[in-house]
């Protein structure tokens, strides 16, 4: 799980990322530690859990955040909006109302770009 804990612990530290990932992998190896001791599973939530309590940080939001982000960056390249999309909302002087999955920060991204664009 090392991959998933760099890529909270760049959220979370962005300038100490590696003191972070020590820190989540020792929170981590605890838990299979107790497993082997005391033979109780855990769950990917309890070790969340377990690392936002002992390191003070939501782990499982900045895990979330960062995947979420990277799914949404992989999805970027092929999204094209109607080149007089953004001049005819001008002109109708209309708000956009979006049913996606998307964020309205994406959202907006992607229409600000547009609309420097076209």
């Amino acid at each position: 799980m090392e991959d998933m804990w760099r890529i909270a612990a760049h959220h979370l530290t962005p300038d100490d990322g590696d003191a972070m990932v020590a820190k989540l992998v020792a929170v981590e190896e605890a838990c299979w530690e107790r497993c082997a001791t005391d033979q109780r599973a855990f769950t990917l939530a309890d070790l969340l859990s377990e690392a936002a309590s002992d390191l003070g940080v939501d782990v499982a939001e900045a895990a979330f955040e960062e995947a979420a982000t990277q799914y949404l960056d992989s999805w970027t390249p092929h999204i094209r909006h109607d080149p007089h999309a953004a001049e005819t909302l001008r002109a109708l002087r209309v708000g956009l109302h979006s049913n996606t999955h998307w964020p309205p920060r994406s959202t907006s991204a992607s229409l600000s770009a547009t609309a420097s664009t076209g």
